[in-house]
């Protein structure tokens, strides 16, 4: 199959596909040619951002460089609600992880902490 580099909406259709498949890495591949056929292809920009927070946000590279693609959707395109959202995911995690810690260290420093098992 033959695509013209300069279809942005072909490569976009491309990294959905791969993305459906499991490909993260293809998809982005995919996203970053339809973003250079269009710089300003709010879909292309909004469905990688979303590839590297949601499907690849474990590696605080790829969580990082969501975030910043997503900030450019939201510049992009003001009103885009699953932007905004996936935007917010990261602070969530943070607030989790926290929260975890906190409980983990509140029962540790615990003075009935002898009957407690740790579980850790």
């Amino acid at each position: 199959m033959r695509i013209d580099p300069k279809r942005s909406d072909a490569w976009l259709e491309i990294a959905d596909l791969l993305g459906q498949q499991g490909d993260d890495v293809g998809a982005l591949k995919a996203y970053e040619k339809a973003l250079s056929a269009d710089p300003k292809n709010s879909s292309s920009v909004c469905n990688m951002g979303e590839t590297l927070v949601v499907r690849m946000g474990n590696d605080a590279k790829s969580l990082k460089r969501g975030v910043e693609v997503l900030e450019r959707c939201v510049k992009l395109e003001p009103k885009h609600q699953s932007a905004w959202m996936n935007l917010a995911m990261p602070t969530r995690r943070r607030a989790r992880r926290r929260m975890r810690f906190g409980v983990i260290r509140s029962t540790l420093l615990s003075p009935r902490r002898r009957r407690l098992r740790i579980w850790l």
